[in-house]
């Protein structure tokens, strides 16, 4: 029985693991995903993953989070390894732009409500 949990942990303490910021900070909620399939993960607060399945030379992941340039990074041989920690620093994307206009022509105005019609009354 001890052989097969040793062998299940070192399983789980062989998939990759990772930090992803800006440069400067952590970020959290950032989505990493197995290029053609739905595995993936996310970031937690401190900008820490680790991926739920295995790893394989070759294999591609997407990194995507909003406002930042989506990236793939293609699994190295040392990326597989035992303990390998990925770290990313994601670009912010530039090409995203607001469009629209504010318009502040009236004072905005809020309806009455039911107390304050009853209140008038008096």
């Amino acid at each position: 029985m001890k052989i097969n949990n040793i062998s299940r942990e070192k399983e789980q303490d062989s998939f990759l693991k990772g930090i992803i910021s800006d440069g400067a900070h952590p970020l959290p909620g950032v989505n990493i995903i197995l290029k053609g399939t739905s595995i993936g993960t996310a970031t937690d607060f401190d900008g820490e993953f680790e991926f739920p399945q295995r790893v394989k030379e070759g294999d591609i992941l997407q990194i995507s989070y909003l406002g930042y340039v989506t990236q793939e990074i293609k699994i190295k041989k040392e990326q597989t390894k035992l303990n390998a920690i990925l770290t990313i620093d994601m670009k912010e994307d530039v090409s995203c732009v607001l469009m629209g206009e504010v318009a502040v022509n009236d004072a905005y105005k809020s309806k009455r409500s039911l107390w304050q019609k009853f209140k008038n009354i008096f």
